[in-house]
């Protein structure tokens, strides 16, 4: 196979791995509200009051988020010592059985089951540092800032494509044997595809060949690592408010928008990949100072969250998201690009691991 059709084969084994990955949460968040917080549809829990369905669904969207904070960091790390590849499988495979797991627990209406999913899911849920240090791997250093955009850009179309295909794979009103248990099946038929598209297409990027071993203290450890480090230090620091900033704008406002415009973050999605497919790449070829691509799109960002609190037409609200979201994804690519920059290729999983773990 020519090279640069492998290095494209490649691409496309880790854009699908974090296409798949932000898809299966975007099934899991509507379905699992629908069933379990709506009271006309007691899909999990027969018998329990509002307040005990509001703690377990609290419960269940904490652990994951806890185990990948954890698991981030720790398979990230993997990846730089076993090498991206087994990395990446190890990621796949228990997406793959997480999502078959989860569709169990719609079957056998089991609580357990379903944590024991997201716990699964959790730990494994690094295919985006993963893929984003291979990325850095393979891609010249004029593509390296578009092709991180293009991180951003397949993980939110998966977000969006999530709770479309969620609801169209469990409508038995249109097809008979559809339900609720469907699109899991989608996302682990799909998980289990691109294992073996990685494993099979995929040439291992790290050239030190050692064995797996997962340090579960290393999950601390590194992010302490990084405030030790002289060059990473301001930058995590930065970065952190950065996503904690808009982190907490992508959870809350869909709720806010909601209740107002009956807006949905499909709606937001679409700013954000957007900008995330097409920018990155004009700014680089401009060779506009990183520094103030930065600084500009942090601006951006937060001038559009302040006015999306604000303003009460819905025109203007979508005047707002476009280029707020744009800014985003040029504060985080180019920030990203930075991150990588300050590291040699054998600490490249351990950066990106640190970087974008759930803040």
């Amino acid at each position: 196979m020519p090279s640069a059709t492998l290095k494209q084969t490649k691409l496309f084994s880790l854009y699908l791995t974090l296409f798949i990955d932000a898809m299966g949460i975007g099934i899991l968040l509507p379905l699992l509200s629908k069933t379990l917080i709506d009271p006309h549809a007691y899909a999990l829990v027969s018998q329990a009051t509002a307040s005990e369905r509001n703690i377990l669904y609290g419960i269940i969207l904490g652990i994951y988020f806890f185990t990948w904070f954890l698991g981030s960091a720790m398979l990230s790390e993997l990846s730089d010592t076993a090498g991206r590849k087994k990395a990446l499988l190890i990621c796949m495979a228990g997406i793959t059985i997480a999502y078959l797991i989860t569709a169990l627990a719609f079957v056998f209406h089991s609580i357990i089951l379903i944590i024991i999913g997201r716990i699964i899911a959790g730990f494994t849920a690094g295919s985006q540092p993963i893929a984003q240090a291979t990325i850095i791997d393979i891609s010249p250093v004029n593509k390296l800032t578009r092709n991180i955009g293009l991180v951003v850009f397949y993980f939110t179309a998966g977000m969006i494509a999530g709770p479309i295909v969620g609801a169209f794979l469990s409508d038995h009103h249109l097809i008979y044997w559809f339900s609720n248990t469907t699109p899991f099946y989608c996302v682990t038929l799909f998980s289990a595809l691109n294992f073996f598209i990685i494993l099979f297409s995929f040439k291992e990027t790290s050239t030190q060949n050692n064995k797996i071993r997962i340090h579960p203290k290393k999950a601390i450890t590194i992010f302490i690592s990084a405030f030790r480090h002289k060059k990473i230090r301001p930058l995590s620091i930065a970065f952190a408010i950065t996503l904690m900033g808009f982190n907490s704008y992508y959870i809350y406002a869909p709720i806010f928008l909601l209740h107002r415009f009956a807006f949905s973050t499909t709606s937001i999605g679409v700013g954000l990949a957007m900008g995330s497919a097409m920018l990155p790449n004009w700014f680089e070829r401009h060779h506009i100072s990183v520094k103030k691509i930065i600084i500009g799109g942090n601006i951006i960002l937060a001038i559009g969250i302040v006015l999306n609190n604000i303003l009460v037409q819905l025109p203007l609200i979508w005047l707002i998201i476009i280029p707020m979201n744009a800014g985003f994804t040029l504060a985080y690519s180019f920030t990203i690009n930075l991150f990588s920059k300050q590291v040699n290729s054998n600490e490249q999983g351990w950066v990106m691991g640190m970087s974008t773990s759930p803040k």
